[in-house]
């Protein structure tokens, strides 16, 4: 066997393979040998086929495989030995590899187009500025969080009239068509508040009632036609719920409103257990931290968006665009007749469109760029970090529903055993990992990139960042 390598383009080369006989004849002829021994031919004992019979009937497809393993093998090897990285796949060059004579074989030659992956230099440096927008609660946003706060340890105290987000301790009785109580009728006594109906308009009836007052209205109006809301107002299951169409007499036994706490050290210490807040301002500042916090993900994520953006404009490097347009043609054709082929007896043409190649080069710059940074900067992501993270997701859930007992060994079965599970979605597996790779990248970036800091709101930040997105792929 002869294998060269010639030049082509910039970061492109085509392969020869030449395949003698003695590189497949022997196997050939030993599979031969096997079909001979195992052949149930009519006419002729087990293992007693004419060798030539069996070459005709199978010579040519076993000949066919061999040089096909030949081929694949072979070029593995001489790209492996020779530390030649592709981009894409090795295509077969037809122009210039000669028909193969398959019924008189000889030696067979075969050529391969191949695309080089560029080699490159990438240093992250403190020389890089980049901003990172740190997104920090409005005023409004801050005092809205300290009433909801408030609200949370306030005390309920009954007032004379009631005003949007009170809430009322009220009888519900069933009425006939006459609007008289229905004899064996639903009766109902329940608490709710002013948003307990979906309804506007019901909604804005329970606004100035007082201590006595009563309305009559239709709970399927009242809850927009939905039977579980129904069901939840009259204390009925949902195919019961249904059902009702009959108006309701509802009569106000109280009217109460959430009194505000004060801010005390105990809220501090119970919102922040651990941080010993003494003053409110100190409590303003912790909670505006916290709130910051919370929105870290989205600064994080334009972060990203704003080093790859930089990286892409700063390292240069070619790819061989030649070949990468006839790899991704092919693909998109291979695709295309496949969906073809499923859908035969779909009439509807659908209208063929040129790939986005500028689009798809940049993708895979900046995949040779990541994978650069990985590479340097040691990043790897296994199964085991995969599981853990999603372990702790669950673990933060069902401590948030204060599901779990004191057992640490059964927790952490339970915990191991709803991660596997998850885990056998490979698009969900996938999800986990390219946001664990990412997480990693940002440390780098955080770590050796200068950050220009930025305080901003909400509103602000959106207006800056856009709703663009960016996909991030990983090999």
């Amino acid at each position: 066997m002869n294998i060269t390598k010639e030049e082509t383009g910039v970061l492109s080369a085509c392969i020869r393979i030449d395949i003698s006989p003695e590189d497949y004849q022997e196997n050939v002829t030993k599979k031969l040998k096997e079909y001979q021994r195992k052949a149930n031919v009519p006419g002729f004992r087990p293992g007693m086929v004419p060798i030539n019979m069996i070459k005709k009937m199978y010579g040519k497809g076993l000949l066919v495989d061999e040089i096909d393993k030949l081929l694949r093998d072979s070029l593995e090897s001489y790209l492996k030995d020779n530390n030649i990285n592709t981009l894409g796949t090795p295509m077969a060059n037809e122009e210039k590899s000669p028909e193969a004579n398959w019924d008189e074989p000889s030696t067979f030659t075969f050529h391969f187009d191949i695309g080089i992956k560029p080699d490159f230099d990438l240093n992250l440096s403190p020389e890089i500025n980049i901003d990172y927008y740190k997104i920090v609660p409005s005023a409004e946003e801050l005092e809205n969080e300290i009433e909801n706060i408030r609200k949370s340890f306030g005390t309920f105290q009954e007032v004379d009239e009631s005003d949007e987000g009170d809430w009322f301790n009220v009888e519900l009785k069933e009425l006939d068509e006459n609007g008289q109580l229905l004899e064996g009728g639903i009766t109902h006594s329940r608490r709710l508040t002013t948003t307990t109906f979906p309804n506007p308009e019901m909604a804005s009836r329970m606004n100035g009632l007082k201590k006595g007052d009563q309305l009559v209205f239709n709970p399927q109006e009242a809850m927009n036609g939905e039977a579980s809301h129904i069901g939840y107002l009259l204390n009925l299951d949902a195919d019961k719920a249904s059902t009702i169409n009959t108006n309701f007499e509802l009569t106000v036994n109280s009217v109460e409103r959430i009194a505000l706490a004060d801010l005390t050290k105990d809220i501090f210490d119970k919102i922040f257990p651990g941080e010993n807040i003494e003053t409110e301002e100190d409590f303003r500042r912790i909670l505006k931290e916290d709130m910051s916090r919370s929105n870290q993900r989205e600064s994080d994520t334009t972060f990203y968006r704003a080093v790859r953006k930089k990286l892409l404009e700063t390292v240069n490097f070619p790819v061989p665009e030649e070949f990468l347009r006839r790899w991704i043609n092919e693909k998109e054709h291979d695709h295309d007749h496949e969906h073809d082929h499923k859908h035969e007896h779909d009439h509807e043409k659908k209208e063929e469109k040129e790939p986005d190649f500028e689009k798809i080069f940049e993708s895979m710059r900046w995949q040779l760029i990541e994978n650069k940074l990985f590479e340097q900067h040691n990043i790897h992501v296994d199964y085991a970090e995969i599981k853990n993270h999603v372990k702790m997701r669950y673990r933060a859930y069902f401590e948030q529903q204060g599901g779990f007992g004191s057992d640490s060994e059964q927790i952490d079965k339970t915990l191991d055993r709803l991660a596997e599970k998850f885990l056998e979605k490979k698009e969900e597996a996938e999800e986990i990992m390219d946001m664990l790779y990412i997480n990693k990248l940002l440390d780098v970036f955080k770590n050796n990139l200068t950050l220009e800091n930025k305080e901003v709101t909400h509103d602000e930040f959106h207006e800056i960042s856009g709703d663009h997105h960016e996909n991030h792929d990983h090999h």
